[in-house]
């Protein structure tokens, strides 16, 4: 079990001081006396950038750019102090110098901003942060207009600020960050078309995002809750939006409509580059399959929304596709248990993740995707995933019918205790309730039975710390 100990706690560990009760162990004392150096290294710091502070303002000057930029520093240097609130004085600060040194709306004072932002955040302002969060995507976008490519960052990296509050169920309607956060990849979407050069840039992974923007939307039946369009919340201006992408992506206000058109550009985007890879090459079998996946996506779209003979024929479509390639790669692609949408960010079943592109193989498809761009929603989700400490699984025996409905579900093992029987119960349900996609056959959909799989799940950090 770890120990866990209030400050007063950790001083007395840090300087050997046992209290009644509690035994202390020589690397506790290590850690503890760790932690006062660091904390008077960090104090020693401030002390030095208030000091450097002092000296730019000389009389007269202290209104100088180089001030905040001093400010700037201060203030990270309070935040990793934990002093979150005489960072946000500071940093306030530099903000307004900024202002008067090069304009009340100028990218100067973005970095002081973001690291506002942060602080409100780390003290619990959440209402605070989002403000300032819509301010700077504000001014981001009075800077950088007539389809800048500057902004498409901004555009994405404001996005999943959305998602992220939809996801943390923010404000009283989270479910307008899901119309905001799709305006805004529209936005970027129609940037990037717009460039002398659209290939160099993610639209594939910013299509991807729509469609699965689109399936939230559905799931919370955003779309036909029109009073959202107009709610208070909404941080987006959709005639601004409307006007930068000629409504191109507005979907009729119909989810499946929304998600379709994304997903139908990214298999163009991928027949364009298997167009230009030399047919046998390892470079052509990993794009084909590339392009074929794509195909399937549309396939589980359409079988998500219930549209069967849609599905059907996209699911034949796909298999004719790698119909005269080789059993392995036609294997790869078609015998894997997928939960759908494929592109909705989770920790899958551990038998259904796909094997990775050689070396060499990946390098030469990466040509065709930028990773000089703001992240995307699924590259966070992963980046988290990656930073949980532990994960429990259960294992779970199944068939799938021909529709992608799991049936015959039984329970083999579980990690979670016996007082957390409820996870297993859940587990259990949650597949029940899930869409996979079916087995594919000579480009039919059949039903499969006995697969058995591991399904991950987090555990909270308690219950982790205590394992």
């Amino acid at each position: 079990m770890a120990h866990r100990y209030g400050s007063k706690g950790v001083l007395l560990v840090a300087l050997g001081i046992c209290m009644p009760g509690l035994a202390v162990a020589q690397d506790e004392v290590d850690a503890g006396l760790a932690l006062v150096s660091d904390h008077e290294q960090m104090m020693a710091r401030v002390e030095q950038l208030q000091q450097e502070v002092s000296n730019r303002e000389l009389p007269g000057n202290s209104w100088n750019a180089d001030v905040a930029e001093a400010l700037i520093t201060l203030g990270q240097a309070l935040q990793e102090a934990n002093d979150h609130q005489t960072a946000l004085e500071h940093l306030e600060r530099s903000v307004h110098i900024n202002r008067i040194n090069h304009g009340l709306f100028s990218l100067q004072q973005v970095p002081a901003l973001t690291l506002q932002i942060k602080s409100h955040e780390a003290l619990g302002q959440w209402e605070d942060a989002d403000g300032l969060r819509q301010y700077v995507f504000y001014v981001q976008s009075k800077s950088h207009i007539n389809n800048n490519p500057e902004l498409i960052p901004a555009l994405v990296d404001y996005a999943n600020w959305h998602l992220d509050a939809f996801a943390d169920r923010r404000g009283t309607e989270p479910t307008t960050r899901l119309l905001d956060a799709y305006q805004l990849y529209a936005v970027a979407l129609s940037t990037i078309e717009k460039q002398p050069n659209p290939e160099a840039y993610p639209k594939e992974e910013y299509l991807q995002q729509l469609a699965f923007i689109s399936w939230l939307m559905h799931q919370t039946r955003t779309l036909s809750r029109m009073e959202l369009l107009y709610h208070e919340e909404r941080k987006v201006d959709d005639s601004w939006a409307d006007l930068r992408t000629d409504k191109q992506y507005h979907g009729r206000n119909n989810a499946y409509l929304r998600g379709e058109l994304a997903l139908k550009q990214i298999i163009d985007i991928k027949a364009a580059h298997l167009a230009e890879a030399d047919p046998g090459s390892a470079v052509h079998d990993e794009l084909l399959k590339q392009y074929v996946e794509s195909m399937l996506d549309l396939a589980d779209w359409n079988l998500l929304f219930e549209r069967r003979n849609g599905a059907s024929r996209q699911y034949e479509a796909a298999w004719d596709a790698l119909a005269d390639t080789n059993p392995e790669l036609v294997s790869e692609v078609f015998d894997r248990v997928v939960l759908l949408p494929r592109f909705e960010p989770r920790v899958g079943p551990s038998q259904s993740q796909p094997q990775q592109a050689t070396s060499s193989v990946a390098a030469a498809t990466s040509s065709y995707a930028s990773t000089s761009f703001a992240p995307t929603y699924n590259d966070m989700v992963e980046d988290r995933i990656a930073q949980q400490d532990e994960f429990g699984y259960v294992t779970i025996e199944f068939d799938i019918n021909r529709f992608g409905r799991a049936t015959n579900i039984s329970l083999l093992e579980s990690d979670a205790s016996d007082a957390d029987d409820e996870i297993s119960r859940r587990m259990v349900n949650a597949l029940r309730y899930s869409k996979l996609r079916p087995r594919i056959r000579d480009g039919k959909a059949i039903s499969i039975e006995g697969l058995v799989y591991r399904f991950p799940y987090e555990i909270a950090g308690d219950e982790a710390a205590a394992q």
